[in-house]
């Protein structure tokens, strides 16, 4: 899912075609664009964004009539530094009748 089409993606809604299966590798390190789905939440000056992320518990895929695989743990490490920046693009909307 890291593949992007850079047609149909805007800055703020990367959009993946999801054409090829691309594992990651153990250890690597591998830059995600991620979106982040519009909410009604209105943030004033001074408030503060708190960001989680998580990896499921269980495959996407069905097993049995009601039961999923459960997968085998696993560590994400978030890289944040000079060589390895990370970054949130948040849109900024106007508030009408205030």
């Amino acid at each position: 899912m890291r593949d992007t089409d850079p047609r149909a993606s805007r800055p703020h809604a990367p959009v993946h075609p999801v054409r090829r299966r691309v594992p990651l590798r153990t250890g690597g390190v591998t830059t995600l664009e991620i979106a982040l789905h519009p909410t009604g939440s209105v943030l004033q000056a001074g408030n503060s964004l708190e960001l989680a992320l998580m990896a499921p518990a269980m495959a996407p895929e069905p097993v049995g009539q009601w039961g999923f695989m459960p997968l085998p743990m696993s560590i994400q490490t978030l890289h944040v530094s000079p060589a390895h920046p990370s970054r949130i693009l948040l849109p900024v909307a106007e508030l009408h009748g205030k």
